[in-house]
């Protein structure tokens, strides 16, 4: 329980923090927006002038078009699976391959010969290996 207290107090304090935050001045300098003053800034009304209808409204046409953007996104999807299917369908498949001809490799020594450092190959019965 005491968690939870915890939990609804920090929400509490943030909910407090953003609401002071909207009163806060806003200037315009130049082609960009800062919330400290500037050379030749001027302040920037960002109050929302709305009613609580109005932005019931606005909010209840941004709902309507998230769900027809949802709606249009599943018909989509359905129709390239439907597009995907056919065209599996309908594409040829592919010949089989020859198998590469095995080369017969070169049988190993049946025991190790070290290179020469030098790189030179050692004359038959040189004693050199």
């Amino acid at each position: 329980m005491i968690y939870s207290a915890q939990i609804a107090f920090i929400f509490i304090a943030i909910t407090l923090a953003a609401t002071a935050a909207q009163g806060q001045n806003v200037y315009k300098c130049g082609n960009s927006y800062s919330q400290t003053p500037c050379v030749d800034g001027k302040t920037v009304d960002v109050s929302d002038p709305r009613s609580a209808a109005q932005k019931a409204e606005a909010d209840a046409t941004t709902r309507r078009g998230a769900k027809a953007a949802d709606v249009m996104e599943r018909s989509r999807l359905r129709e390239e699976a439907q597009m995907r299917a056919a065209n599996r369908a309908a594409a040829p498949k592919p010949a089989k391959a020859a198998a590469p001809k095995k080369t017969k490799k070169e049988k190993p020594p049946e025991y190790f010969i070290a290179p020469h450092p030098d790189g030179k190959k050692a004359a038959p019965g040189s004693g050199l290996r």
